[in-house]
């Protein structure tokens, strides 16, 4: 019998799925970071110098300040970002009556085994992975498919991509009103 994803799922624990996801995501958000350090101003795709580097960096990952009432708006649907998503799945599960194996296996890694395993996968899930996404899809894919095809296409683009990188089509659809939301602050 072959190797699948729930065989591969099934045979790890908590720690394990956890750290292994904390290293995923953390090598992404390393690549686009490393990406997004070579990019020079709009208009210019790749630049060579060194020199001016960190601001490139911190402009290219929207790390400029913005007004008080826009991070109040993003810290009210930040809210909204585990609850919204968990409702759509589970009516969509209930409705189709269909599975989602990641979804499964995450809120039981989650809500069983040593206190430790718990732990270290609510940190991935919750801390990790989406910190890294955003620098990752709102950022650095954000800027370069921006330049590309401007703000309306990075939004569109950034917004497919992010959910269909969740792999799991109940996990991809229940997430695409967050992506959309997400994509929505960042243009």
């Amino acid at each position: 019998a072959g190797l699948s994803s729930t065989n591969i799922m099934d045979s790890m624990n908590g720690l394990q799925m956890g750290l292994l996801t904390i290293v995923q995501i953390l090598l992404l958000a390393l690549w686009a970071t490393v990406l997004a350090g070579t990019l020079g101003p709009p208009g210019v795709w790749v630049t060579t110098t060194v020199r001016g580097a960190g601001e490139r960096l911190r402009n290219t990952m929207a790390l400029r300040g913005s007004h008080w009432a826009f991070w109040a708006v993003a810290l009210i649907g930040g809210l909204t970002v585990w609850t919204f998503p968990s409702y759509v799945a589970g009516f969509l599960i209930e409705r189709f009556d269909v599975e989602s194996v990641s979804l499964q296996a995450t809120s039981q890694f989650i809500t069983t085994g040593p206190m430790l395993h718990r732990f270290v996968m609510a940190f991935a899930v919750v801390i990790t992975a989406p910190l890294c996404e955003e620098w990752i899809f709102r950022g650095y894919l954000w800027e370069i498919t921006a330049r590309a095809g401007g703000r309306g296409f990075a939004l569109f683009f950034t917004t497919m991509v992010f959910a269909m990188y969740h792999i799991d089509p109940i996990h991809v659809v229940s997430l695409l009103p967050t992506a959309v939301f997400l994509g929505w602050l960042r243009y």
